[in-house]
Formats: structure tokens, C-alpha cells, sequence
């Protein structure tokens, strides 16, 4: 006996199966489905082909076909292209439909959601599938079981199985397990595609992220003005210096004082070094201690709580606050009346202020201010 006639000696039943028979195959069959849908739950991307194979494999087995695939359309819905596909050893290659070849009756009838269930090619075959016919019989299928599996509202692939060394019947609950094997297959299929989306889309932004990170580095670098000083006019060997002590003592977290007679010029001192400071991308906060009523100084400088005084409706932040990662100038300090210029004290040089009000308990607030 040869190793053919051995092969369709094993596949070919002696009988038809009994009725038990036939629903221990049925639960067996749907237990082998329902296996496999496990595997597919939080699969990683990279396991799925594989899995999906290993799944043909099974069905291969299990129904005792030669040939277990799946298909998907192209975009127009004119042609199917291979996805995954099982053979049992020694067959022939695997079919591929040319693309110069055009199965109409066949694509046609899966893209409208009929399942094609054909058991003996030459006589099932309807008489206007004639390409069908020539493929079929060029690649030598006997028996055909084809089933449309739609992901969402749309068909877009087929499961498919055949049998090349003897024909075969198909029975409508084979069909239907098949077509919820196929959709778990597909819908594992197209998370992997999205998720490979979207992981591109990530890729894209991220690219682009750097690229407009350089190009505004690059466009800040084009834009800064060459002269730090620009708005400082001068010559004189004493500015100068005065300039040189200010890009010193810029980069320096610490407390400056700025000398000099009113309308010298002692803000605009103050702005360069704020703007050669780390702190140039916050807001210099500017006090004008001159102009500062003396029942007011504290609440402006510290903040207040709530209830501290009469009209103290809501918490207010005082400057020193506000100004915290950023540089505080208070101007014409030497205005201040002695006693409150040493209210100043634990705020300047300390970084610590109390608001007026606070429980003398708290913890200060120690916002990270510079004052010039």
C-alpha cells in the first residue's frame, strides 16, 4: 500500500458517525475554539502570526483537511491576498492567486457575505465560476469550505479549508465554528495593525517634538539680541565695570544691592540681571517701596490670611511670594522707615517670609526668589 492510499485510508470514515459521536466532535470542537480565544486575550503583538498558525495547525488537524487559511481583501474588495496558512507535510506549494488572474464569482460571493461550501469541485461549481474551475483544478482542490469573517460591519477576510487528496463534505455547524475561529484570528489580526499604528504615530510625534524643540532653540538663538545691554547706553570706563559686576553676579542665587541717585538707571540694572539669571523665563517682579502707604507695606510685600484685618475677605500672596523662581526688585528701598526695612530682613537675605496674619507656628513659606 502506498503512503497516499494509507493517508485516505486513515481520513476516509468506515461509517458515519453516530449521534453521540457527532456531539462529542461538536464539543470538542467548540472546546479547541474556545482554547484558542484564550490565547488571544492580551496577546503581545509580536506572538500573534504565530499563535494564528499554531491555530490553523489545530483545525488542520482536527477536521482532518490538507489545507487550513486565512485571506484577506484587498482595499477595493476585488482581490484576496494570503494571511496565514497551515498544509499538512508534503503537499504541493502554496496556491497563490496571481494577480493577473481574476476570480470574480469566487471573491465576489465572500465579499457579500455567502459562505461557499463546495464538496465536489466539478460537479458544485456553478457554470459561470469557468476561471474558478481552471484554478481549482490547476492546483489540484477537491473540496472547498470558504467563509466570509467580517471585523466590525465589513467583510474583510476569509477562513478558508480544503482537501487535495480526497473530497469531503461540509456540514453547517463546521461553517459556523469556523467563521467565529476566523473572526477571533482577524479581529487579533487588525489590534496588531492598529496597535503598530499607533505605536508609528507615537514614532512620528516624537520625531517631530525634536525636531520643533531644535528649530525653537534654533529660532530663539537667531532672534536674542547680540547686546544684553542694549537698553543701557554708555561708554564710560565706570559702566563698564558696572556692567561686568552685573554678568558676575547674574548666575548667582543671592541678594544684590544697587547703589545710585534716583534716574541712573538702577531698574535697568536690575532687568539685566534678571535676564542673565537662570530665572529669565519668569516675570521680574518690580515693588516701588516709595510709593507704598506704611499700613500697607506688609500686606504687599508678605500676603495676608484670611481674617487677618478688617476687609481681609479672602488669602492674598505678597510679592516676595509671587516672585517665588523668580527675581524680586525693590526699588528705592531706602524709603522704608528703618523699623520696617528690618521686617525686611528674614525675606531677602533668608528666603523666608511669615504673611500678616499667619499662625507664628507655621511653617514659613520660603519661596526661591532673588532680590536686587
Amino acid at each position: 500500500m502506498s503512503a497516499d492510499s494509507a493517508y485516505l485510508t486513515i481520513r476516509a470514515p468506515s461509517r458515519p458517525p453516530s449521534p453521540l459521536e457527532a456531539l462529542e466532535n461538536r464539543l470538542q470542537f467548540e472546546m479547541l475554539i474556545s482554547g484558542l480565544s484564550a490565547r488571544f486575550i492580551n496577546l503581545p503583538a509580536t506572538e500573534v502570526d504565530g499563535q494564528i498558525e499554531d491555530g490553523l495547525r489545530q483545525v488542520v488537524e482536527f477536521l482532518n483537511v490538507d489545507r487550513s487559511s486565512l485571506w484577506q481583501f484587498s482595499e477595493d474588495g476585488t482581490r484576496l491576498h494570503i494571511l496565514n496558512l497551515f498544509a499538512m507535510p508534503g503537499l504541493p506549494p502554496t496556491p497563490v492567486i496571481p494577480l493577473s488572474e481574476q476570480l470574480a464569482w469566487y471573491t465576489e460571493t465572500l465579499r457579500g457575505g455567502d459562505t461557499i461550501m463546495l464538496s465536489r469541485l466539478s460537479e458544485d461549481l456553478p457554470e459561470e465560476a469557468i476561471a474558478e474551475r481552471e484554478y481549482f483544478s490547476r492546483t489540484g482542490v477537491k473540496s472547498l469550505l470558504a467563509i466570509p469573517v467580517r471585523v466590525g460591519e465589513s467583510v474583510t477576510c476569509v477562513m478558508a479549508c480544503s482537501t487535495l487528496r480526497a473530497e469531503r463534505s461540509w456540514g453547517s455547524d463546521i461553517a459556523a465554528r469556523l467563521r467565529l475561529l476566523g473572526e477571533i484570528f482577524a479581529n487579533a489580526l487588525f489590534r496588531r495593525r492598529a496597535d503598530e499604528r499607533a505605536h508609528q504615530a507615537y514614532e512620528e510625534i516624537r520625531q517631530l517634538k525634536d525636531r520643533l524643540q531644535v528649530e525653537v532653540t534654533y529660532f530663539r538663538r537667531a532672534t536674542e539680541p547680540p547686546n544684553t545691554f542694549e537698553k543701557i547706553v554708555g561708554q564710560s570706563d565706570e559702566l563698564k565695570y558696572v556692567l561686568f559686576r552685573t554678568e558676575q553676579v547674574a548666575p548667582n542665587n543671592t541678594t544684590v544691592l544697587i547703589l545710585g541717585e534716583t534716574g541712573t538707571g538702577k531698574a535697568l540694572i536690575a532687568g539685566a540681571i534678571h535676564n542673565l539669571s537662570p530665572r529669565k523665563a519668569r516675570p521680574l517682579i518690580t515693588v516701588n517701596c516709595a510709593a507704598l502707604p506704611a499700613s500697607l507695606i506688609d500686606s504687599e510685600l508678605f500676603g495676608h490670611e484670611k481674617g487677618a484685618f478688617t476687609g481681609a475677605e479672602t488669602r492674598v500672596m505678597g510679592r516676595f511670594e509671587i516672585a517665588d523662581q523668580s527675581s524680586l526688585f525693590l526699588d528705592e528701598i531706602g524709603e522704608l522707615p528703618l523699623e520696617l526695612q528690618a521686617k525686611l530682613l528674614p525675606g531677602a537675605p533668608d528666603q523666608r517670609v511669615r504673611a500678616v496674619g499667619e499662625c507664628p507656628n507655621a511653617q514659613s513659606r520660603c519661596p526661591d526668589h532673588r532680590g536686587e
